[in-house]
């Protein structure tokens, strides 16, 4: 499955492409990078922004391994 690829110095979060705009400000003040990749992901496990917000507070939540290959890094 296509998705979105946030990537903070501890954690991997994976979201909705379509969340790319609300992210890019987050990407530049933090300087976390951003990628669109084919993930082998579950929908259920794509975060919605709200759920992310919490995560990304939470250094030693979401440390699910995931695979994934990415196909354009966007930042």
């Amino acid at each position: 499955m296509r998705c979105l690829l946030l990537q903070t110095k501890e954690n991997k979060f994976f979201t909705h492409i379509k969340n790319k705009k609300q992210l890019e400000q987050y990407c530049k003040v933090f300087k976390a990078k951003m990628f669109i990749v084919k993930a082998q992901i579950k929908k259920n496990q794509i975060l919605e922004i709200s759920k992310m917000t919490s995560l990304i507070c939470n250094k030693n939540e979401n440390k699910e391994k995931i695979k994934f290959e990415i196909i354009k890094q966007i930042n």
